[in-house]
């Protein structure tokens, strides 16, 4: 597999200037859909790169119920794949095949090694033994009518698998192994082994306590030596050399109130970003689900299902850019104010003669026409 989900041939089949093929082109029709689709592409490449697949994922989901591209399947399948999204890798890779016989060899060789991949680690049950013409269902997910002519994929773990036919419902419990099959037998009750008693052992008798020793008793300390030392003879500090701290700490506390703002402004944005990214995943998959194809979300006709998705759709892609810029210019405030606080903390004079009358702020009282408050001044 790459590391990388063919990124530089991805990203120009989906630029606007490039053309391609009638069936996998994007139509131009619909200026604001594409731009939308090829921004969450876009976002799905770098978190791809970044191995944060589930972002990818979910990225790349955002971007095909927009726009049903054959590319951006293929990326999706390849990021559900790496964030253990398996089973569900495995039917978008089987979809890319199926569906795009257009696609380019190479293209079909990483979906066929992608399937194969995921093949190794789904586990198979095989219903061969379901009641002929029931309806089979996998943990409330139906799959079809029995007889199957090959087992259903799942993921590895306990799984209920469900016959409901004429003769009534009836329902078996199996454990699926990743690259082994495991039958579902309906009709034959598993047989219960008898239990036999478990002899109980009787207690150990219970130990007598052990007292503690007692500690020794402490020494008192010796006294110390008597030296009569009166304040007035103690030897003055001398400052000569300097402190620690610079002798005007004004501007370090104004450039560390400016960092925490700017890292604290990023800090918000990101989390409703976050919210808005998650509200926006959702609503993708709705879409999706309902049978949203390429351009549903173009003008879709007012009171069809689709009208309010995609408009929430829309909204939520709008707040996740503008928190994403405030997010980063607030991260570059924070950065910035402290790259230079440090520098004036690093270089400032330690000289304690002028710290008396440096280090004091002053407050200025402002009244005006129009306006009043205070002024917070300092000389640097």
């Amino acid at each position: 597999m790459k590391s990388r989900p063919l990124a530089v041939a991805l990203l120009i089949s989906l630029a606007p200037a490039v053309a391609l093929p009638p069936r996998v082109a994007f139509a131009q029709v619909d200026d604001t859909t594409t731009k939308m689709a090829r921004a969450r592409f876009q976002e799905g490449v770098a978190f791809f790169d970044k191995h944060e697949y589930e972002q990818a994922r979910a990225a790349f989901l955002q971007a095909y119920a927009l726009r049903k591209h054959p590319v951006v399947l293929l990326n999706l399948a390849q990021s559900s794949l790496k964030s253990g999204h398996t089973l569900e890798a495995a039917r978008y890779f089987q979809q890319f095949l199926h569906d795009y016989s257009s696609a380019t060899q190479a293209q079909r060789s990483d979906a066929e090694t992608g399937l194969a991949d995921a093949n190794t680690k789904l586990g198979r049950i095989d219903v061969t033994s379901a009641p002929s013409g029931a309806e089979i269902w996998v943990d409330d997910q139906r799959e079809g009518i029995a007889p199957f002519d090959h087992p259903i994929e799942v993921e590895p773990g306990a799984h209920a698998v469900g016959a409901r036919g004429r003769g009534g419902d009836e329902s078996v419990q199996v454990t699926a192994t990743a690259g082994q099959i495991v039958t579902a037998r309906f009709g034959a009750p598993a047989a219960v082994a008898p239990v036999a008693p478990v002899p109980v052992a009787a207690p150990p008798p219970a130990a007598e306590p052990t007292p503690a020793p007692t500690p020794p008793a402490a020494e008192p300390p010796p006294a110390p030596p008597a030296e009569a030392t009166s304040p007035a003879s103690a030897p003055a500090e001398s400052h000569a050399g300097g402190g620690f701290f610079p002798s005007n700490m004004t501007p370090v506390i104004i450039g560390g109130v400016f960092a925490l703002a700017g890292f604290g402004t990023a800090i918000v944005m990101a989390v409703q970003k976050s919210s808005a990214q998650s509200s926006a995943n959702s609503v993708a998959s709705q879409i999706v689900q309902k049978g949203g194809v390429a351009g549903t979300c173009v003008n879709p006709l007012p009171g069809s299902y689709f009208s309010n998705p995609c408009s929430v759709l829309s909204s939520d892609d709008n707040n996740v850019n503008t928190d994403a810029t405030i997010a980063n210019i607030g991260l570059g405030v924070g950065i910035a104010a402290s790259v230079i606080t440090l520098g004036y903390f690093a270089f400032a004079s330690r000289d304690s003669s002028s710290a008396a009358a440096s280090t004091h702020p002053v407050v200025t009282p402002l009244i005006g026409k129009g306006l009043g408050g205070v002024a917070l001044g300092a000389s640097f």
